[in-house]
């Protein structure tokens, strides 16, 4: 957040010429453009020009100033501190406490085993259709740094399990050479059959993987319904034999 956004890094203290706060706000909206954004002026994530900051700058302030304000306010801040503030530093204020607000709610999530986290997901969604740019809940976002954010941070999470889920269906793949190395080339019916070594579950599920014997084939499944992005396949394991 304050790494890319200055704009929002301690607003409720930062002591800024109001100039500068509204340089901070325009330098935002770039920045917030170059990082796939889409803002007043942006189109299809490509930064902002030049001339069109300045342009998309007063034309957000416009549109958030009020909002931003009457919702400071209203959560207990003085009606006239916050009257007397720049502009730039009423939106600041705003977008930093909706960016803590709704990031801790993400992270939250985070510390979850991913089947309940991705049962949340749902709600997650709808959270940020409330509180995007063209929401109506009181706390919509002036400058969506939630709405951009957050997804993100939703797919480091589900890369992350895919990774996880990978290397251990590789151990499934190596438990099941194992057995069969024990079992003259035979191959298990279920895995509960395994006894050489600990055969992992699922990191996606927090079940055993599908796992069935078709003949002397193993099929070992990771399918869509881990609600994994680009995750589902197949292995087939055969036990190769040199016997003339």
């Amino acid at each position: 957040g304050p790494r890319m956004f200055p704009l929002i890094d301690h607003p409720e203290t930062a002591e800024h010429a109001p100039e500068e706060w509204n340089r901070l706000f325009t330098e935002t909206l770039a920045n917030y453009s170059k990082v796939g954004g889409n803002l007043l002026g942006g189109r299809n994530g490509k930064p902002l020009q030049k001339a069109e900051d300045g342009v998309a700058a007063t034309a957000l302030a416009l549109l958030g100033y009020s909002h931003a304000k009457e919702q400071l306010i209203a959560e207990g801040m003085d009606r006239q501190r916050v009257e007397q503030m720049a502009v730039g530093q009423v939106i600041a204020i705003y977008t930093e406490r909706m960016n803590a607000k709704y990031g801790d709610a993400f992270q939250k999530l985070w510390y979850l085993p991913y089947p309940e986290m991705s049962r949340r997901l749902g709600e997650q969604e709808q959270m940020l259709a409330n509180i995007g740019p063209l929401g109506k809940g009181k706390d919509r976002e002036v400058i969506p740094m939630s709405s951009l954010l957050i997804p993100g941070i939703q797919n480091s999470r589900q890369a992350q399990v895919r990774a996880e889920r990978q290397t251990a269906a590789l151990r499934v793949i190596e438990a099941l050479r194992m057995y069969a190395a024990s079992h003259a080339d035979a191959l298990p019916k279920t895995l509960t059959e395994i006894t050489e070594v600990p055969v992992p579950a699922n990191p996606a599920t927090g079940k055993p993987f599908v796992y069935r014997l078709d003949g002397k084939m193993a099929v070992l499944e990771l399918p869509a319904s881990d609600q994994i992005p680009h995750g589902n396949c197949r292995y087939e394991i055969q036990i190769a034999t040199d016997k003339q």
